[in-house]
C-alpha cells in the first residue's frame, strides 16, 4: 500500500500521541526543520504482562534525508526505550534488510486489505 504522507498530519499525530503515558518519540532536525521522526507505544504482552514490547507507531524521514537519518533515529530510540522487545511493522524489503544488519530478525509477515 502506498501512502501519501503529509508532514503537517504527522506533526498533529505526534501532538496527540505525546499525551499517552506509554509513548516515546524521537525527532531529527536540520536547524529548526523537523526532517524525521520515529515513534513507539509500549505495552505488556498479552501472554506475559512482565514483558514490555515497544511497537512502532510510525517512522518517517523526508526523502532528501533518507540516507542515514532513519538508522540514527533507530539507534537513539533503542537507547531511550524502557522495554524488553522492539517491534517494527515494515513491509519495505530495503528497510527490512537494513534492520536485519543491525540485529533485528524477520519474524512474521503482515497481510492487509484496503477496505
Amino acid at each position: 500500500i502506498e501512502y501519501d504522507y503529509n508532514v503537517e498530519d504527522i506533526r498533529n499525530s505526534l501532538e496527540g500521541l505525546i499525551e499517552l503515558d506509554q509513548f516515546i518519540c524521537v525527532c531529527a532536525y536540520d536547524g529548526d526543520v523537523m526532517i524525521g521522526t520515529i515513534a513507539f507505544s509500549i505495552q505488556s504482552e498479552l501472554y506475559n504482562y512482565n514483558i514490555q514490547t515497544a511497537s512502532e507507531r510510525f517512522w518517517y524521514v523526508l526523502p532528501q534525508y533518507r540516507k542515514g537519518v532513519g538508522l540514527k533515529l533507530v539507534k537513539n530510540i533503542e537507547k531511550l526505550l524502557k522495554a524488553d522487545k522492539i517491534v517494527f511493522g515494515i513491509s519495505n524489503p530495503r528497510l527490512q534488510q537494513l534492520l536485519q544488519h543491525t540485529g533485528y530478525k524477520l519474524e512474521k509477515t503482515l497481510i492487509s486489505k484496503v477496505l
